[in-house]
């Protein structure tokens, strides 16, 4: 994560099950995927991703927004630290 890359954690799927309940033993989670926020060179925060899927852990669509919202994100904390550095 401290270079920038998204990073996607796979979880063992009779491991990932153990925090559920039985109501939930249906649903488990198998990867967790991590999109660093990132202002020049400092990691200010992550954004996770819970994936439920083997193959594909979310939907492209919901990956491509969550990138949306990462650089938005990062845009604003860019904002920020140069309105604090100016003020």
């Amino acid at each position: 994560m401290r270079d920038g890359k998204i990073v996607t954690v796979y979880l063992r799927a009779d491991t990932a099950r153990e925090g559920f309940t039985r109501a939930q033993d249906t649903v488990a989670m198998m990867a967790m995927i991590c999109l660093p926020l990132i202002t020049g060179a400092m990691v200010r925060g992550a954004l996770n991703i819970e994936g439920f899927r083997e193959s594909n852990p979310v939907r492209e669509e919901d990956f491509l927004v969550m990138k949306i919202v990462k650089c938005l994100l990062e845009l604003s904390l860019q904002m920020g630290s140069q309105s604090n550095g100016n003020a």
